[in-house]
C-alpha cells in the first residue's frame, strides 16, 4: 500500500471504513455524522473529573462513533493546513451491562407482549440509567495527538500518544497516524477478542499496513533526538 498524504477526503473515507469495521466486529453502536465541539476543548475538560470528561462527551454528542460499551471514538480535525489533530478514545468509566441483561434483570422477556409494548421506553431508560452502573476500577483512555507548532525538543514531541488522563505521560511516534490506524491501536489493546476476529477476515487484510507500514513519517525538522525513547 501506497503511502498517502492526510487530507479532508482521505480522513472521511477512512471514516466510513472505520465505522463499516466497527458494525461489523459488533462494537459500533452509533455515529455522529456531525459531531458537537465544545467552544474551548482544552479549557471545559482541564477542570472536569474522568468521570465527568466521559458523561459530558457522552451527553452532548462529542464523538464520531460510541461503541458497544459505551465507550468514546473522536476523530477532532484542528487544521489541514498547517496538519493538526486529535484522536481519542474515551473508556466508559462504569461496568457495562448489555440492553437485554438490563431488560432481564427488569423481569421481562424479550419475546413477551410487554417488551413489545415497552421496547422504546426501555432502551431510552436504558440509556439514561447506564450512567448510575457500577464504576470500573480502572480504566485507560488512549489519546493520540499530532500538534507540530507546539514541538519541543526532547520534552514534547509533534507526534505522540497520551496514555491514562491528567498525567505527564507522551509516547513519542515516528509516524503520522490515520484514522483508520487509530482504531486499529484500540481495537489490538483494548477489544483483543475483536482484533482476533478482525485478522481472520480476509476482506480486512488490506487494512494492516496502516498499523506503520504505509503510514508517514514526520518531518525531520519536528524529530526527536535519536537516543530519545520513541515508538518507530
Amino acid at each position: 500500500m501506497e503511502k498517502t498524504i492526510m487530507n479532508r477526503g482521505l480522513v472521511e473515507t477512512e471514516i466510513n471504513d472505520a465505522w463499516t469495521l466497527l458494525k461489523r466486529l459488533g462494537l459500533g453502536k452509533d455515529r455522529e455524522y456531525h459531531p458537537g465541539t465544545p467552544s474551548n476543548p482544552a479549557a471545559l475538560f482541564r477542570r472536569l473529573t474522568y468521570q465527568d470528561y466521559w458523561s459530558t462527551s457522552f451527553n452532548e454528542h462529542y464523538y464520531n462513533f460510541l461503541l458497544f460499551d459505551n465507550s468514546i471514538i473522536d476523530f477532532r480535525f484542528n487544521s489541514f493546513r498547517p496538519l493538526n489533530f486529535t484522536y481519542s478514545y474515551i473508556e466508559c468509566p462504569y461496568i457495562f451491562v448489555t440492553f437485554f441483561d438490563y431488560v432481564k434483570n427488569l423481569d421481562i422477556e424479550i419475546d413477551s407482549q410487554d417488551y413489545q409494548e415497552l421496547e422504546w421506553d426501555l432502551k431510552k431508560a436504558y440509556d439514561m440509567e447506564g450512567q448510575d452502573q457500577e464504576l470500573k476500577l480502572t480504566v485507560t483512555p488512549i489519546r493520540y495527538d499530532f500538534a507540530p507548532e507546539i514541538y519541543t525538543l526532547d520534552v514534547h514531541p509533534a507526534s505522540h500518544f497520551h496514555l491514562g488522563f491528567k498525567n505527564e505521560i507522551r509516547i513519542g511516534t515516528k509516524r503520522i497516524l490515520h484514522p483508520l490506524s487509530f482504531i486499529l491501536f484500540v481495537l489490538r489493546h483494548c477489544y483483543p477478542n475483536k482484533w482476533i476476529e478482525f485478522i481472520s477476515i480476509d476482506q480486512y487484510i488490506k487494512f494492516l499496513p496502516l498499523i506503520r507500514d504505509s503510514l508517514d513519517e514526520i518531518d525531520a525538522s519536528i524529530f526527536f533526538n535519536e537516543k530519545e525513547m520513541i515508538l518507530e
